[in-house]
């Protein structure tokens, strides 16, 4: 597993973590104190139940990240004639380069072939420095979202808790900082693809001799 996958797969659960934690303590002032005078074998069995769930509770968050993405980049492109995704989204004039570019003359790109397309571009044309800096901005991208997913899912599985109620005050932290994950989301995609847009209008070969 590479190193930017275990980034997203650890910190999403953090959140959920520290999530359910606040909403715990907003919803009884001696939640501290109670978590305190745990057993040490309780206490234990806790922290080893979330160490254990921190990974595949990481996928899972990631995943139905995805899943959203995909939905909600299906709706507003809808009946839109574009080879668009919402990890390869660039204007017509840009896919048109990056065909040039790599080159594909028989066909030209669709929404069936149009990541193959994208990442063809980026892992093969794109020189080394910019293609991983183009892989951070689009890992913290991938982080924000499911930090966000973290905390909606956090929020809307009370029911599971006997110790956790809704609060306003709660409710109001967590839309706060849906926010702000949802302006470094955005953000970051925006310099993700407007990066990988730029390079389509540079010659990449007169850059490498330099």
């Amino acid at each position: 597993m590479d190193a930017e996958r275990q980034i997203r797969w650890l910190i999403a659960p953090f959140f959920f973590y520290c999530n359910l934690i606040l909403g715990a303590w907003l919803s009884d002032c001696c939640f501290v104190q109670r978590i305190l005078c745990m057993e040490a074998e309780t206490t234990t069995a806790v922290i080893a139940l979330g160490i254990a769930m921190t990974l595949p509770l990481g996928y899972f968050l990631g995943s139905v990240s995805i899943v959203i993405l995909k939905g909600l980049f299906w709706l507003c492109n809808l009946g839109k004639n574009n080879p668009n995704r919402y990890d390869a989204c660039f204007e017509m004039e840009t896919w048109t380069k990056i065909e040039e570019k790599l080159h594909i003359t028989n066909s030209s790109v669709t929404k069936k072939n149009s990541l193959f397309a994208a990442a063809s571009f980026d892992h093969g044309t794109i020189v080394e420095g910019v293609h991983k800096w183009i892989a951070r901005r689009w890992n913290a991208f991938n982080t924000a979202m499911n930090c966000a997913v973290a905390i909606i899912a956090s929020f809307i599985s009370i029911p599971l808790f006997d110790s956790i109620c809704f609060s306003w005050s709660w409710l109001i932290t967590c839309i706060l900082t849906l926010w702000v994950l949802g302006c470094l989301a955005f953000v970051a995609w925006k310099e993700t693809m407007g990066m990988i847009e730029f390079q389509t209008k540079i010659d990449l070969k007169k850059t490498e001799d330099k």
